[in-house]
């Protein structure tokens, strides 16, 4: 038997190299039947992979390349695994990931601590344990090989920030802020954005990428009923596939005419938002529209977007909706057995409970 590596794991490329492989392979066995030596041929097709550990050091550079061909991660981890392995070998230059003790890793801890916070010194050491377990199950180090990240991470303190809901007087700010009363639409703000993506979270509970990653095909009609259509198909990047799932558009938004807007336009729903390298459409403006509540007076920072989705979770508990239709709506997972069965609740049950939300203190501004 000859085993020969491709070298590739692209399925169309290694059609196109099998192909000369094999028939090479096929005229040493045909020389083999006449007589032929075929140790010199031989030499030849082995390929010896980059991995022997004989010759080649077995770096975190080498083996992060290795675990990216085979994990399905975003262009935007694999960076952040990079950069990781980039400070680790600022201070242990090649270092054979075999010879990586304990101590590297305290040493490495250690000076991450003068520009880092806890949290993103654990998210380091996470991507440093994630490579070499993938490697050791790879079979790649030693047999007597144990993780040297065991034991290291940084135990995040109580006092770790938490999103809180906006209050009564945070909304009255928010909606009697210029942009709500004056139409001003700031640069940053993404035109309409400004206006819209606070009161769709505030009555659907989508988060943001959700929201600025909205195509006008994406807003549909189904017995009367109109609905967010939230999707991961093509450019569109969801937290997890629990997130999939149609949101009835509340009455409010379309009393405030956001059916009007979105219908006379194409692609997506808000095409002023400004998308950073990873192709997320929403981080810029994410930052704008913080800095913006701190300018109308709302100055906690634990009060940030994302809290008008904890805003959501409380209004649909004041008006009695269960858990298990308010996390239908909101896209979040439940470990529940019994709701794994079935399709979930119909469009209109959904319509029902989004539509029992109400906020007096917005709509008294929104008019």
């Amino acid at each position: 038997m000859i085993k020969v590596s491709l070298k590739t794991r692209s399925p169309s490329l290694a059609i196109k190299r099998f192909m000369t492989v094999h028939s090479t392979c096929e005229s040493l066995f045909e020389g083999a039947r006449q007589g032929q030596v075929i140790d010199s041929y031989w030499q030849e097709l082995v390929v010896v992979d980059e991995m022997d550990k004989s010759k080649t050091k077995l770096t975190l550079s080498i083996l992060l390349d290795k675990f990216n061909l085979e994990r399905n991660a975003t262009h935007k981890s694999m960076d952040e695994s990079r950069l990781v392995v980039k400070r680790f070998n600022q201070i242990y230059p090649d270092m054979n990931a075999n010879a990586i003790s304990g101590v590297h890793i305290r040493e490495f801890k250690s000076s991450l601590l003068k520009y880092l916070s806890d949290s993103s010194i654990n998210k380091h050491l996470s991507v440093i344990s994630s490579i070499l377990n993938w490697a050791n199950q790879n079979s790649y180090l030693t047999s007597n090989w144990h993780n040297p990240v065991t034991g290291k991470n940084i135990k995040i303190k109580s006092s770790k920030k938490t999103r809180l809901p906006l209050s009564q007087d945070d909304l009255r700010k928010l909606f009697t802020s210029p942009i709500y009363l004056n139409q001003s639409r700031p640069r940053g703000g993404a035109g309409e954005a400004a206006y819209w993506m606070p009161i769709i979270a505030l009555y659907t509970g989508m988060r943001l990428e959700e929201i600025g990653q909205l195509r006008c095909e994406d807003i549909k009609t189904e017995g009367g009923i109109y609905y967010f259509d939230v999707n991961n198909e093509g450019s569109h990047h969801l937290k997890n596939t629990s997130s999939i799932r149609q949101i009835p558009i509340h009455s409010t938004l379309i009393k405030l005419g956001f059916l009007d807007d979105v219908w006379t336009q194409k692609g997506y729903v808000f095409p002023d938002l400004k998308v950073n390298q990873y192709h997320r459409r929403t981080q810029v403006w994410s930052k704008w529209f913080n800095r913006y509540l701190r300018k109308i007076g709302v100055t906690d920072s634990r009060k940030v977007f994302h809290s008008m989705r904890h805003n959501f979770k409380d209004a649909l508990r004041e008006v009695e909706v269960d858990e298990a239709l308010s996390d239908a709506l909101t896209g979040h997972s439940n470990q529940s057995i019994g709701r794994r069965y079935g399709v979930g609740y119909s469009l209109q049950r959904k319509n029902e409970a989004i539509n029992r939300v109400n906020y007096p203190v917005v709509e008294r501004f929104l008019g």
